[in-house]
């Protein structure tokens, strides 16, 4: 048989392997053997060694440039909701190359338009308490049947358990009741029976 390379050599040292031939072959070739000794000396060697990872450069921020940043980007979220809400409110807001307009809406319409431009407002106003008092309302119901469906649950449970008691205390009522007739009767014939009763 010719020597083993080098894939078979690692397969035998991982204990991949069963097959004999390769494995007596091994016992009795001295260069395969040394060649296992390499491969095994080699693979404890990378076993022992241990990686090292590079370390990677931390950026540095200062402190002042950090709050100059939060303090930009918090004053742009006020910006955007100022605006947000003076459009809400009926204002228009133009961003130029003036800077930031702000006019009421209002005031660039003829009078005509601005009764329409109010009765839409108070249109939507309305609109917005309606939907505003259903969702409460819904809400409300919502709650309230709740509160119905577990107190009628627990009314249930309450019957229940009221109507077991009456019924065992019903129970045991008529057994007394019965055991008492039942001593009545043999008393009854006791005494007749030795004559005390005419």
């Amino acid at each position: 048989m010719k020597h083993l390379n080098e894939e078979q050599l690692i397969d035998v040292l991982m204990g991949e392997t069963n097959d004999e031939a390769l494995l007596d072959h091994l016992s009795n070739c001295e260069t395969c053997a040394d060649s296992m000794v390499t491969l095994q000396m080699g693979l404890d060697a990378a076993r022992k060694v241990k990686p090292k990872v590079p370390l990677m450069a931390v950026p540095v921020i200062s402190y002042d440039k950090f709050a100059r940043q939060r303090k930009q980007a918090r004053t742009t979220w006020l910006a955007v909701a100022a605006m947000f809400l003076l459009a809400i409110m009926g204002f228009r807001v133009e961003v130029g190359k003036k800077g930031v307009v702000i006019q009421f809406a209002l005031f660039h319409q003829n009078s005509s338009s601005d009764d329409t431009r109010i009765a839409a407002l108070e249109e939507n106003f309305m609109t917005a308490l309606e939907i505003q008092s259903n969702t409460a309302q819904n809400q409300i119901n919502a709650r309230f049947d709740n509160l119905l469906l577990e107190n009628s649950q627990e009314l249930g449970e309450f019957s229940t358990v009221i109507n077991r008691k009456f019924d065992n205390n019903s129970l045991e009522y008529d057994r007394k009741l019965t055991a008492l007739e039942e001593e009545i009767i043999r008393q009854y014939r006791n005494d007749k029976a030795k004559g005390s009763l005419r």
